[in-house]
């Protein structure tokens, strides 16, 4: 604002959303937008915001708005769940090796890198464990 004197000083208030975040003023060039609530990627993927600029103008004041698009970024905050946690396959004795015994399925809400399901058998699985398991696909086979 090139206005001298009280119509030169201005105020930054957040017209909407106006319950998600604060105005903090570092110096008269700098404002920074804080969140007052947690930000979750998986509710809302993108948020506008928009910040109003006003002066302290006599006997009119004036003000500007902007629009801020702020995209969220994934964090890794979602466990992946298993469709079918309790599935119990049988399989006759005399089935031959790498018979597909059963096929487990997850899902993740996250996304990207963070939202990519791998599986494995719990660590110190004995050498001679007679199933293994497909890593990328869940899928367990007979070893025998």
């Amino acid at each position: 604002d090139e206005d001298l004197g009280e119509n030169g000083t201005f105020e930054y208030s957040i017209v909407s959303p106006k319950d998600n975040f604060t105005v903090i003023i570092d110096s008269p060039d700098a404002v920074c937008l804080r969140t007052l609530v947690p930000l979750d990627r998986e509710e809302m993927d993108t948020i506008t915001i928009v910040l109003q600029a006003e002066d302290n103008g006599v006997p009119t004041t004036l003000s500007s708005l902007i629009s801020v698009i702020l995209q969220i970024e994934d964090a890794n905050d979602n466990a992946p769940m298993f469709i079918e946690p309790n599935l119990s396959p049988t399989i006759n004795e005399t089935a031959a090796n790498d018979t597909l015994v059963v096929q487990y399925t997850a899902v993740d809400k996250d996304i990207g890198s963070n939202g990519h399901v791998s599986f494995s058998i719990v660590p110190n699985t004995p050498q001679d464990f007679p199933f293994r398991l497909n890593p990328s696909t869940g899928e367990i086979f007979l070893n025998g």
